[in-house]
Order: C-alpha cells, then sequence, then structure tokens
C-alpha cells in the first residue's frame, strides 16, 4: 500500500518536485503562467536559463544550483500544462544530464509525445520501463501501448495482433493498470478499467484524481486508435472532464482530443 502511493506521487511531476518547491508554493505558479503570453512565457524561460548559469557555472554554489534547477523543472511542468510544449522542451532538454534527470524523465517523454515526436518519446518509455521504479516502469509500458496504436500504419487486425503481443510480455501488478492492459490486448473494457480506479484503496483526492485521468487517457487513446470510435472516446472524455486532475500532464493531451474530436464533429 505505502509503495504503490509513492509510485503514484511519484508519477505525479508537481507531488515529486515537493522536495524543492511545494505543491501550495507551485500553485500560485500556475496560476501566473496561465496568464502569461506566449512571449512573456518565452522571456521568463530566457530568465530562468540565465538564472541557472549563474547560479551554477558562476556560484557553484549545490543549494543554489539545486533551487535553480526545481525552478527550471516547475516552470516546464507548468508550460506543459497550460499549452506551451515548445517552451516546456527547452527547460527539460536543459536538466537532462543533471541531478533532475531522473525525475524529469517521465515528463519529458510524455512532452515528446505531445510534440509528436513519438519515436524519441518510444525511446524514452522504452528506457524507464526497464528501470527499477516498479510503478514508473508498468507506466511507461502503459504507454508504450498508447504509442504503438497512436502511430499505427497498418491495418486494425495487425494492430489488435500486436498489442496482444506486446502486453503479453509486459507486467502488471496494479489492477488498474491491469485493466487497461486487458482493454488493449483486446480482453477487456472500458467499465472495468474504471472500476479498478473506483476500486483503489488509497482514499487522497490527489491519487485518486491521477488515476482517473490516467484511465482516461489511455482508454480515450485505445478508443480512438484501436476499436476507432471516436463517438465513444469523445462521451468518455465529456464524462470524465471534471473528475481529472489538473496537475496530470496526460489531461493537456485529454484537452487537445477533445477539441479536435468536437472540431470534427462540428464539420460533419
Amino acid at each position: 500500500m505505502k509503495n504503490m502511493t509513492y509510485g503514484i506521487y511519484l508519477r505525479n511531476p508537481l507531488i515529486s518536485a515537493a522536495r524543492a518547491i511545494s505543491t501550495s508554493a507551485l500553485l500560485p505558479l500556475l496560476m501566473l503562467s496561465s496568464l502569461l503570453t506566449f512571449s512573456q512565457v518565452a522571456a521568463a524561460d530566457t530568465q530562468v536559463k540565465t538564472g541557472v548559469h549563474e547560479q551554477t557555472e558562476v556560484a557553484g554554489d549545490p543549494a543554489a544550483r539545486h533551487l535553480a534547477y526545481s525552478t527550471v523543472f516547475n516552470d516546464a511542468v507548468a508550460n506543459d500544462l497550460n499549452g506551451n510544449p515548445q517552451a516546456a522542451r527547452q527547460g527539460y532538454d536543459l536538466l537532462l544530464g543533471t541531478e533532475f534527470a531522473g525525475q524529469v524523465a517521465t515528463p519529458s517523454a510524455i512532452n515528446l509525445a505531445v510534440l509528436n515526436r513519438f519515436d524519441e518519446s518510444k525511446t524514452a518509455f522504452r528506457h524507464l520501463a526497464d528501470g527499477k521504479n516498479t510503478q514508473e516502469a508498468q507506466y511507461a509500458s502503459l504507454w508504450q501501448l498508447w504509442l504503438t496504436a497512436r502511430t499505427w500504419t497498418g491495418s486494425s487486425a495487425a494492430l489488435q495482433k500486436q498489442l496482444t503481443k506486446d502486453t503479453a510480455k509486459y507486467h502488471f501488478t496494479y489492477p488498474r493498470y491491469q485493466a487497461i492492459a486487458r482493454l488493449y490486448a483486446g480482453k477487456g473494457s472500458p467499465d472495468a478499467i474504471f472500476s479498478a480506479v473506483k476500486s483503489m484503496p488509497e482514499t487522497s483526492p490527489l491519487a485518486k484524481g491521477d488515476a482517473v485521468t490516467e484511465a482516461t487517457f489511455f482508454t480515450g487513446g485505445y478508443l480512438q486508435y484501436v476499436a476507432h470510435n471516436n463517438n465513444a472516446a469523445q462521451k468518455l472524455y465529456e464524462r470524465e472532464k471534471n473528475a481529472l486532475n489538473r496537475t496530470s500532464l496526460e489531461k493537456p493531451l485529454i484537452d487537445k482530443a477533445t477539441a479536435t474530436l468536437l472540431a470534427t464533429n462540428h464539420k460533419l
């Protein structure tokens, strides 16, 4: 139980940054960043980078360096959550190879998918799936299934065969992840996934919201790219929109998918 809770919190980038900056301290940043124009975000990003170089290369102070990296990390996450993935990418790239490399790995991999850099995202999630963090590895394996479906160019039958083969080689221990894997293998159902989420023993609203957001994202991806049932996907996104965790990095992808589906249906 404790390990599962820790895994969920670690998966959420805002929570995993708690050692550097608390969530409550980060909320004003999120509110402020939502008001920034693109040019302001770019200017802020440049200022942060300048601060990082000043504090790491000139001062050489480990505490100052950690604080500077924390600022870059939180700014990158805020940019992703507020629809500025290009600005976020600059922050993630700056942190790769630093003491924050492990912490930034999952948000960075998701960001690559947001930017449609799917091959790079696949590579990043492949490395995460081979990692020692059980929850992180299983989450990354689900992303590999999603990316396979999202980028597939062959027939639907061939895709389902590939997904069934892939799910068989992954090992999932969390009930909700098992349910998602079964769906991608063609043996499960969306209802089973949300039933598993509802049955989670974790009572934290943040953890439950994170799980609902994950479930919505992966289920919606299956409906869109495997089942090719856009109407069902749109209904799912609409049904769960008020339960989504706004600090989960899947949410911008869900919002983007929802907008695309609404625009497509409007043209019909």
